[in-house]
């Protein structure tokens, strides 16, 4: 095999990385999974900048039945009717409102956007209305049902986290949004929704009561990231190329990728699992930087601890169960659940016998990242 040569540093667009010829680390065979596993609807949550844009964007190609960029891939072996339905993707990651006016105003610009392809009842003036309005004539113009996939869906929320009064307006606003999925579902082939964080599903997604969150689930531990599985097999010769790059063995540039970007764990028994973003900058210049601290991604959170001198290395090895660290954070007792979800703590063990997790820092770009 010969080390791939191109890398898709800031490329997101899964038609653009396969039809470039980008390296691309196969997750179709997770799409795939969730398209047949007979939920309809599916939350994931992971850290930032670990490939979710790509993954709901693999989702939208996959679900417009364009088989031709799966040739060579997992699912172009496991698929067999190749169907194409309407995709209604909602991109949140671009919304910074700061009052709940601007955010009805910026849910309005990316209701018109789809509104421009599927039109609009001039009665529908209503947010919840005017999701319904897509969802039913995506499916009466096609014949086949809607696909719906919202990425990032609490960046709104996110730039409101420390405001609990702005925080609920925001959340009210966005139940609007939310509201009208579930009683779509005749009109609906799948539901797919991303973030980082939880945000009070109880509240927000209280009409989605059957809202299915894989982000813990073994079977779906590496849809996101680079696996050590992925990395020693077909991008094994990414990693001589680097190596011959920085002018050192196969084993230094293993043992120090391993060091710098692997530790990540979803859940109990998961695979080593490399941060994406950090590892494709690595291949692209030859060397080994902190990519994903420099990229901003944990920036509110370090604020936070450098403004209260919070030493977040005391909290290598703590003990937690999964409803202590994988919860919502707001109203949380501590900001450990918030430190999981954003990247800066993992699961580093398990004691199946107490169902209690042990959490720590996934690696030394981490670690460097808060000294």
């Amino acid at each position: 095999m010969q080390a791939a040569k191109r890398y898709p540093v800031g490329r997101q667009v899964f038609s653009e990385v396969r039809e470039g010829g980008f390296f691309y680390a196969d997750k179709t065979r997770y799409v795939y999974d969730l398209a047949h596993r007979g939920g309809k609807y599916v939350f994931l949550s992971r850290p930032r900048r670990f490939g979710k844009t790509l993954l709901v964007s693999t989702m939208e190609a996959y679900f417009q039945g364009r088989w031709e960029l799966f040739e060579g891939l997992a699912a172009a072996e496991l698929e067999d009717e190749w169907r194409e339905h309407p995709v209604l993707r909602f991109d949140l990651s671009t919304m910074k409102a700061s009052d709940p006016g601007t955010l009805r105003a910026e849910l309005d610009g990316i209701l018109r956007r789809l509104e421009a392809v599927w039109g609009r009842d001039a009665e529908d003036t209503a947010i919840s209305t005017r999701v319904e309005g897509l969802i039913v004539r995506a499916h009466e113009r096609t014949g086949e049902q809607a696909v719906v996939l919202v990425d990032e869906y609490d960046a709104p929320l996110l730039n409101v986290a420390h405001d609990s009064e702005r925080l609920s307006a925001f959340r009210e606003v966005m139940r609007e949004f939310y509201s009208p999925l579930k009683a779509m579902e005749p009109h609906l082939r799948f539901v797919f929704l991303t973030g980082i964080t939880k945000f009070g599903h109880l509240s927000m997604f209280s009409d989605l009561n059957n809202l299915q969150n894989v982000s813990m689930l073994p079977a779906f531990a590496g849809v996101c990231g680079i696996t050590s599985e992925e990395l020693e097999g077909p991008h094994a010769p990414d990693v001589v190329l680097l190596a011959e790059r920085m002018g050192v063995s196969e084993e230094e540039c293993r043992a120090a990728l391993k060091a710098k970007y692997d530790g990540y764990r979803f859940c109990a028994g998961s695979p080593h699992v490399y941060n994406p973003y950090s590892l494709v900058n690595a291949f692209e210049d030859g060397c080994m930087g902190s990519y994903w601290f420099e990229s901003g991604a944990p920036s509110s959170l370090v604020r936070m601890f450098r403004a209260s001198n919070f030493d977040v290395l005391k909290l290598e090895g703590v003990e937690a169960f999964a409803t202590t660290f994988d919860a919502p954070i707001e109203g949380a007792a501590s900001l450990v659940p918030f430190m999981y979800q954003a990247g800066c703590l993992t699961i580093k063990g398990y004691d199946a016998d107490f169902d209690i997790y042990t959490l720590g820092v996934p690696n030394e770009e981490v670690r460097e990242g808060f000294c």
